[in-house]
Formats: C-alpha cells, sequence, structure tokens
C-alpha cells in the first residue's frame, strides 16, 4: 500500500508557469528593443558617411577644376551626383606669397544648412 500511495503523491509538474512567460516575454521584448536600436543608428550612420563621401568627392573634383582653371573668383554653384543636388561654395584667401592662395570648398546638399565636406588647398600659379 505504502508503493501507490508513494506514487499518487508524486505529481510531476510539467511546462512553465504563467509567471516564467511573462519574464522570458519581457526579456525577449528589452532585447529585440535594444537590436532594433541599434539596426537604426547604423542605418542612419550609414546614410550620414554616404553623404559625406559624395561631399568629399566633388569637393576634391571643385578643387582641381579651380586650379586647372586658375579661377580666383569667390562663388557658389550646383550640381548634381548620384541623383542629388549639391551646392557648392568657393572662397580664397590670401597667404603671406602674393601669387598663392588659401581655396576652401564648402559643399552640402542642396536645401540643408549642414556642411557635409569642408576642404581645404594651396593654389598658386
Amino acid at each position: 500500500m505504502k508503493q501507490s500511495e508513494s506514487s499518487s503523491k508524486q505529481t510531476v509538474n510539467r511546462g512553465f508557469t504563467l509567471i516564467e512567460v511573462m519574464v522570458a516575454l519581457a526579456i525577449i521584448a528589452i532585447a529585440l528593443s535594444a537590436v532594433s536600436r541599434s539596426l537604426g543608428l547604423t542605418v542612419s550612420n550609414q546614410s550620414h558617411l554616404e553623404s559625406r563621401v559624395i561631399a568629399t568627392w566633388l569637393a576634391e573634383n571643385a578643387i582641381v577644376e579651380h586650379q586647372v582653371l586658375n579661377n580666383q573668383q569667390e562663388k557658389k554653384i550646383s550640381e548634381s551626383m548620384l541623383n542629388r543636388e549639391w551646392e557648392i561654395e568657393f572662397a580664397t584667401e590670401p597667404t603671406f606669397i602674393p601669387e598663392i592662395y588659401k581655396l576652401s570648398v564648402t559643399v552640402s546638399e542642396k536645401g540643408s544648412d549642414d556642411v557635409s565636406a569642408n576642404l581645404f588647398s594651396v593654389v598658386g600659379p
């Protein structure tokens, strides 16, 4: 009789309680929100980096063009590259040597106040 009593007292609970399931879901939700935020920041940084690279290309091209044409006028031009419109602004400053001047090229996306690239060069005859 003791064997039957002991077997009836031993009930094995299998599965999870409601509290355990709720805790697991809370942990998963927190982890997924952290991953989502991280992916959002990565996409934002990628877009910003892409804009800076394109703007740097434009600034380098503008400096070379300025040097080849030997154009010392301050000006602002618009240019299109990779389906985007950009504004390129030139500024010159004199140096201690009269024939040589400092050229500053600032590139920003059209309609934006943020400067995407700002390059400097020393230009002479």
